[in-house]
């Protein structure tokens, strides 16, 4: 589920430049849990995974990141995550 919400997060930012998912949005029954878990997940990979998954106190999330810094390789995606890449489109 954090993967799928990940990506999620770099679609937005990706299509946007911004990126913001609200609560509402996220497929889960629990989002404030997944959005736990997804940093607990990003604590190897990054200093601070609280900073990096950002809050704006309305029910939106998203990465912390220059929409540069971050890339995505959809032919790595494609086998198992095609639903996701439509939502890039």
């Amino acid at each position: 589920r954090q993967f799928v919400l990940l990506c999620r997060f770099v679609f937005n930012l990706k299509r946007d430049k911004i990126g913001w998912l609200h609560t509402g949005d996220m497929e889960s029954s629990n989002p404030h849990q997944e959005i736990k878990r997804l940093r607990e997940s990003l604590s190897g990979y990054v200093k601070k995974p609280d900073d990096t998954v950002e809050n704006d106190g309305y029910g939106n999330y998203r990465l912390s990141i220059h929409p540069e810094n971050v890339s995505l390789d959809r032919d790595s995606l494609e086998p198992c995550h095609s639903r996701l890449l439509g939502l890039l489109d």
